[in-house]
């Protein structure tokens, strides 16, 4: 029977209308924003709708004040003022009027639009107000009507250094500048002698001069600590005033001389005489100095007596004293010396008479006896200055430094690069000596005027008493971990000198150390050890879910002196559980948990967990749901000045119940159980992040493709092969996985390893020489790239995988990104664990330099890092998804989806733009946009945190791209019921990624140093795998024996409701045991699994229902296109084909 053409085309025209009516309303109540105001009638509504661009009021109001607090506008307003000197010419006065007034009557929009409540806008807005006046007085009020308008103008002055602060032209200077710099110290010296010899010049350098006395009294009480230097610095405040009022010349009887009285704390606290005298010492000390300078003594003391003789006795009397006289007096003994010693320093100097035909001879010998002697001298001179050099780069130090870095690895220089960037935001300067056992790195020196470098030999000891290091506070050690004998005596060299430095220690290494190893520095040292290859391996696993996550990482942790961050503030309180939600109480104050939490976020404080007293960290999320009583005593969130959230909470806290509108779909998190992974490169973390991946998903396939030689590929094969062993023993997960040799160029290798491929990680092997690892990943980029793109426009059905592009360096992000725009097809991601490793470090290093300043600030930090740890384990998890899969419409309230979000067990942290596309028509508004961006981490980004500033001030939800949240991981959830919130495994314990990443069975947190490794190995051979080849088979490894229990969490949070689906009931006769969660325990190899996890059957079930919807959208669309085929009237042969097909169809 043929199936009916007109029904047929009916029902594919109600299938298309239903697909592009979107999606079927949810049984969940949702209400969505009030509809958007009508468009404005008439001429002016019509041109005030084509520059608004489509645009809402508000986000124009957004746009104006980003704009006017940004700082390239305050450039712009630097610029115009410095102009407004130049008010004699018209030309130039007239386009500042404009400007100054289009200005003035935006802002004061801006303030009435915002309900008048910034009261120093106000203020700031009166005073600009004025000085716009005097502008239109200079154009149109003759001269001497108002001469002074000039002083008007000054008014904008206090804006003017109001947002040069913001600019912080001035970061080059600290308060350990003014205190320690030598530089500094003489160049004020210098204005003061200048003042005193210019008398013009006095009154303005005695301001100065008063102006840094009051500095240097304020960075006096900020930074010294009690003792001998601060009560030095004390008694000479009151010696540099009178010396500044002497130059002022206000004090009658008061001689400007005593200025001079500067010099007495240059000459005494700074001491810049003392080291050139110490190093003067050292070196005329040395025995090849001394021995050479006795040998030129000797040499000249032979040839003046010489050449005293031939003058004496072969010359005829001879002017020696230039006067065109010859008398005795030219003989006399001091005249007679001088005329020979400069007779063989200087050739021009015998007269005529000493070149007679019987003279010539003995003249040009010691003439040039002479030159040889002074090229001898020059050469001891160059000698000896090259020693003072030295001797002055490795002199001792002074009491101003703090901290003493020994040793260097891989990380190191990029370490103290982000170091000296959080410094110098912090406005502060921790001087530091980095010291070496052997040669520096070449760019050692380059890092920043506060690092100076220090050199020893190899088993030197007593070092901290040889370089005066007596003011030191902090050690840091950088080492590196390869087995060797240099690295022992790395190990015992510093030992010994954080033994005697005896103060607090943080060590960084690359890999982890072993047992014996790690217990010197934990136990006799007492020092705290950071691995990093388990933070880059932790970052790295996490990025394969959210690409945003080293990202988002680096965002927490680049925060310092109140700037947008991740913070923890002491604030006890406790948690009840309610039938409508947990409330939160404290001082007797009472308010639902999700209510508060809203308005704190509405303040620009995002709190995302809360500390209980027993030291456990729980998600507010999760507190929302507490089913049992919950004591806290800290909150943890993301904001900016934490200074101010103790008050902004306890407002938040009186607040009155607030309506809320259901701005979101029904959703739930994806689950993805199965992986195929192709990586380009090598990172030492691999290893690690296989077993970690092994605790998450039930099937892996790994393929690796290495540029190293064959026994680097060996190396890597026994690391993954004893990783896959590992993994066997913690989960039931079935990994395949290859490696591959591999030449950098042949993108044909890859092809067969595509088929169901779903990501392609690059990361360059380590190279040496600068960025270029990451020049290599570029090139990898764009060979990948193209390939795939091809390969996409010829398949159009075909689903590319997605590219991670790793680089080494932050500063090269933006660069990779830009490359990436050339390949549209490809979905590409750019993130960079190790940027986030050498960010993670300073902070570190930061924190252990706060210690003795702010202890109590400390304490907090410290619960930022156990978030920290958190984040990079699967206890909590980073989740993305797309605006418009989440949203149910346009919304301009990031208040409701936060709010909602956390009703559902997710806490809103953040927001992607999306990427404007090349070709699109130049719009104001976007414009406006990209000249004043928000502040980004790096050139490219467009994430940004909800946080740190007023929700109202950030971009519109429905303009976005993507949305950011925080909510439990997956391998902390139970398949079997919800547990209670107050028990997470969010707590003290160490999460299962972080014993992964540091155990010391894992073979891979040494891959860094494997191949080394494998070279020396010759009594072992590596475990059973096949040979590496460019065709290698892949290898399986399968387990069926069930998960230990130390993969188990010990605490395991609640599913949330949308993700669970009810499990199968079981058969009575069925042995019901504990199925690991994420694995399905096999019973008989060969069938279907008796008892599976119920998230598991969820997510079968999930995929069948989309892979039926798929198939019938397949389907609906093949039937479209016959029956437009048969319209067409191909004939009845080919109609019988086509009817045929309908048929099978």
């Amino acid at each position: 029977m043929q199936p009916d053409k007109a029904s047929t085309a009916d029902r594919a025209a109600r299938q298309t209308a239903s697909k592009r009516a979107g999606p079927e309303p949810s049984s969940t109540p949702e209400q969505t924003t009030p509809p958007a105001p009508k468009p404005h009638t008439g001429a002016f509504g019509r041109l005030t709708a084509r520059l608004a661009g489509g645009h809402s009021r508000r986000e124009w109001l957004l746009l104006g004040e980003r704009i006017f607090s940004h700082p390239r506008y305050a450039v712009a307003i630097i610029i115009a003022l410095a102009l407004c000197t130049l008010d004699k010419y018209w030309f130039v006065v007239w386009p500042l009027v404009i400007f100054f007034t289009i200005e003035w009557w935006l802002r004061f929009w801006l303030l009435k639009e915002n309900g008048w409540k910034n009261r120093t806008e106000m203020g700031f807005l009166l005073l600009d107000g004025i000085a716009t006046i005097s502008l239109f007085s200079a154009l149109f009020l003759p001269v001497e009507v108002l001469q002074q308008a000039f002083y008007l103008r000054l008014a904008r002055l206090l804006r003017g250094m109001y947002l040069l602060r913001m600019l912080r032209v001035f970061r080059m200077f600290t308060h350990e500048t003014f205190i320690y710099s030598l530089p500094f110290g003489m160049s004020v010296t210098i204005l003061a002698i200048i003042g005193l010899m210019a008398e013009k010049l006095s009154l303005y350098a005695g301001m100065v001069l008063l102006i840094e006395l009051g500095v240097r009294v304020v960075s006096i009480f900020r930074v010294l600590p009690a003792g001998r230097r601060r009560y030095a610095e004390i008694l000479f405040i009151p010696v540099d005033l009178t010396a500044s009022v002497a130059l002022l010349g206000v004090v009658p009887g008061l001689p400007t001389l005593w200025v001079l009285l500067r010099l007495i704390r240059f000459l005494l606290l700074l001491n810049p005489l003392r080291n050139l005298a110490q190093a003067l010492i050292q070196v005329t000390g040395l025995p090849e100095i001394r021995k050479e300078a006795g040998m030129l003594l000797g040499v000249l003391a032979v040839l003046m007596f010489l050449v005293l003789l031939s003058v004496l006795y072969l010359y005829p009397p001879l002017d020696l004293d230039g006067d065109h006289r010859v008398t005795p007096a030219d003989y006399a003994p001091f005249q007679l010396l001088l005329f020979v010693f400069r007779m063989l320093m200087d050739p021009g100097v015998p007269p005529a008479a000493a070149f007679s035909p019987w003279l010539v001879g003995v003249t040009i010998a010691i003439l040039l006896a002479g030159v040889f002697f002074f090229a001898l001298m020059i050469d001891l001179g160059a000698s000896f200055m090259q020693k003072l050099l030295e001797e002055l780069a490795n002199s001792p130090m002074t009491p101003r430094e703090q901290l003493l870095v020994v040793g260097a690895n891989e990380q190191s220089m990029p370490v103290l690069r982000n170091f000296d960037t959080l410094c110098g935001r912090l406005r502060r300067t921790f001087a530091a000596v980095w010291l070496f056992y052997g040669e520096p790195l070449p760019d050692a020196g380059s890092v920043g005027r506060w690092l100076a470098v220090r050199r020893a030999e190899p088993g030197a000891r007593n070092l901290v008493r040889r370089f005066r290091l007596t003011g030191l506070q902090h050690l840091v050690i950088f080492h590196r971990h390869d087995d060797s004998e240099e690295e022992m005596q790395a190990l015992v060299d510093t030992h010994h000198l954080a033994r005697e430095a005896r103060v607090d220690t943080l060590i960084v290494s690359d890999a982890l150390l072993p047992p014996d190893k790690a217990a010197i520095f934990t136990g006799t040292l007492d020092a705290e050890v950071v691995v990093s290859a388990s933070i880059m391996t932790r970052m790295l696993y996490q990025a394969t879910h959210c690409s945003y996550m080293p990202e988002f990482g680096m965002r927490l942790l680049d925060a310092v002196d109140g700037e947008t961050g991740i913070y923890a503030v002491a604030w006890p309180a406790a948690i009840e559980p309610a039938g409508a939600g947990a409330l939160i109480t404290r001082a007797g104050k009472k308010q639902r948990l999700d209510q508060w939490l809203s308005e704190c976020f509405a303040k620009g404080i995002n709190l995302i967990a809360a500390r209980s007293e027993e030291g456990r960290l729980i998600l507010t999320a999760d507190l929302f749901r507490a089913e049992e009583e919950i004591a806290l005593t800290d909150m943890i969130g993301i904001g900016s000045e934490p200074s101010l959230w103790v008050g902004a909470m306890e407002a938040a806290l009186g607040r009155g119940p607030i309506d809320h509108h259901n701005p979101l779909k029904t959703f739930s998190w994806p689950e993805v159980w199965d992986l195929n992974i192709i990586f380009l490169g090598w990172h030492p973390g691999l290893p690690a992040m296989l077993v970690e991946m092994a605790l998450k998903h039930h099937k892996i396939a790994f393929h690796l493709f290495t540029v190293d030689d064959a026994d680097g590929v060996a190396a890597k094969q026994a690391l993954l092969a004893g990783a896959v062993e590992e993994a066997s023993t913690r989960s039931n997960c079935k990994i395949t996985y290859s490696v591959n040799a591999w030449d950098g160029l042949d993108i044909d290798a890859l092809t067969p390893r595509l088929r169901g491929c779903k990501l392609i990680m690059l990361y360059p092997e380590e190279r040496r020489g600068g960025d270029s690892e990451d020049s290599v990943l570029e090139l990898w980029l764009h060979r990948v790239g193209a390939s795939l793109q091809a390969r996409k426009e010829k398949t159009k059905w075909w689903t590319p995988p997605k590219l991670m592009i790793l680089p080494r360096s932050k500063a090269n992000i933006g660069t990779l990104i830009a490359a990436g725009a050339d390949y549209p097809l490809i979905p590409m991601d750019v993130g960079s664990p190790d940027a986030f490793h050498d960010l993670y470090i300073a902070r570190k290093m930061i924190t252990h330099a706060w210690k003795p300043i702010d202890p109590a600030l400390v304490v907090q930090e410290l619960k930022c890092y156990e978030m920290i740890e958190l984040l990079l384990s699967d206890a909590v998890v980073l989740e993305m998804t797309g605006t418009g899969e989440l949203l149910a419409g346009p919304c301009e309230s990031w208040r409701d989806i936060y709010r909602e979000g956390i009703h559902r067990g997710w806490s809103l942290v953040g927001y992607v733009m999306p990427e404007r596309p090349k070709d699109a028509p130049v719009d104001p508004y976007q414009l406006l946009e990209e000249l004043f961006p928000l502040n980004r981490s790096y050139d490219g980004s467009r994430m940004h945190l909800l946080a740190g500033a007023l929700p109202m001030e950030m971009d519109l939800p429905h303009r976005t791209d993507q949305l950011l949240f925080i909510r439990r991981g997956v391998i902390e959830q139970h398949a079997g019921g919800k547990k209670a919130a107050g028990k997470p495994a969010a707590g003290a314990k160490k999460p299962a990624a972080t014993r992964a990443a540091a155990a010391p069975a894992t073979a891979a947190t040494k891959a860094k140093d494997a191949p080394a490794a494998a070279a020396r190995s010759t009594t072992r051979p590596a475990p059973a795998a096949p040979k590496p080849a460019a065709d290698a088979a892949p290898t399986t490894a399968k387990t069926t024996s069930p998960a230990p229990s130390a993969a188990k969490p010990a605490h395991a949070p609640a599913q949330p409701q949308q993700a669970a689906a009810p499990p199968p009931k079981q058969a009575p006769a069925q042995p019901q045991q504990a199925a690991t969660t994420g694995a399905v325990r096999v019973d008989d190899p060969g069938t279907w699994p008796k008892q599976s996890d119920a998230r598991l059957l969820a997510v079968l079930a999930e995929q069948c229902r989309e892979a039926q919807q798929l198939l019938q959208q397949s389907s609906e669309a093949a039937l479209v296109k016959l029956m437009g085929l048969l319209e067409q009237a191909p004939g009845e042969a080919v109609e019988g084909h086509i009817m045929a097909g309908l048929e099978r169809l």
